[in-house]
């Protein structure tokens, strides 16, 4: 092996390689503000569930390279996991009642 195909074999993974990850944590994140700083329980809830069954979705048909730190287990796990957290994030959403005025 050459010094190039080294570096190239243990080369740092970039931030930019993680893009599936920081876009579901954004969605995240922004929900969390949603709910905390504009007092919107069930529009900041609903925004984190759409968030991590959009990870699902990038989980389920990126390939396997693309898919970084997204990537835990094997697809049909991570794909069912996400997707009942996701799920489960926006029926709590729905049927929790508002509070009275």
């Amino acid at each position: 092996m050459s010094g190039s195909e080294v570096e190239d074999a243990v080369a740092p993974r970039r931030l930019f390689d993680e893009w599936p990850l920081i876009l579901v944590l954004t969605g995240v994140l922004a929900g969390l503000l949603v709910v905390v700083l504009l007092d919107r329980f069930r529009r900041g809830t609903v925004l984190m569930g759409a968030s991590v069954i959009m990870g699902m979705w990038l989980r389920a048909f990126l390939p396997e390279d693309r898919a970084g730190l997204l990537r835990v287990r094997r697809k049909w796990i991570d794909v069912l996991t996400l997707g009942v957290l996701g799920a489960g994030l926006t029926i709590l959403a729905l049927i929790v009642p508002q509070p009275p005025v």
